[in-house]
């Protein structure tokens, strides 16, 4: 076995999607993509996703003391009652990395309208823009799409349950790692709700830094 390179390893689950059209998709957004590397001036390809974040802080790595046990692991406290939770959607441009947002106690079909009106709004009127999100069903909502035709935004569909093929999804991991695991600030959740507001305030500038992070340029 060691001459063949063979070793006793961990299995991992290969999550696969189901969608029969997935190199169709994943070609049309690679298209999209090409024509905004070539012409960053006209056509913008921008990933765009919703997150959850809950007043309850989620568990996570932090720097702590060696030795000790359990008891020497990070710890939060968990305030008591009801779980608050605030919704994100946002967009990140494949091509300078800026990332435009929205957040609401709900996200449904009036919040993506609005959030398409926004991003026409930021880009101007003659900027083609081609926004790529998954197949959550209020993506494909009649008065969704009606707005994004009358907005001239074109949507595209990543497969279905294929989550890796969207990197904002990189992201919110980064939020989460950076903002919301192990935060101390369950029994203050306006004060959670500016510190999330201010991490994505952050973001809305060119950052080639995140563009690498998320697997779109070479590191």
């Amino acid at each position: 076995m060691q001459r063949w390179r063979i070793s006793w390893k961990m299995g991992r689950l290969h999550l696969v999607s189901p969608d029969p059209d997935y190199t169709r998709k994943l070609e049309a957004i690679a298209a999209a993509r090409a024509r905004a590397a070539d012409d960053p001036a006209r056509v913008r390809v921008l990933y765009a996703d919703e997150v959850t974040f809950y007043r309850r802080p989620e568990r996570g790595r932090n720097w702590h003391r060696r030795g000790g046990g359990g008891r020497a692991q990070p710890t939060t406290k968990q305030a008591p009652g009801s779980n608050t939770k605030r919704r994100v959607i946002g967009a990140l441009d494949t091509v300078d990395g800026r990332v435009c947002s929205m957040s609401r106690s709900v996200i449904g079909v009036r919040a993506l309208i609005a959030f398409l009106h926004q991003l026409r709004k930021h880009y101007g009127p003659d900027m083609e823009l081609v926004v790529v999100w998954d197949n959550w069903p209020p993506h494909h909502h009649p008065e969704v799409l009606a707005a994004a035709a009358m907005l001239k935004i074109v949507l595209l569909n990543t497969p279905t349950y294929a989550p890796w093929t969207n990197p904002i999804e990189k992201l919110w991991d980064k939020l989460k790692d950076e903002v919301l695991r192990l935060h101390r600030l369950s029994d203050k959740w306006v004060e959670l709700r500016k510190r999330v507001d201010r991490f994505l305030e952050g973001l809305l500038r060119p950052n080639p830094g995140l563009l690498r992070h998320v697997g779109l340029l070479p590191n």
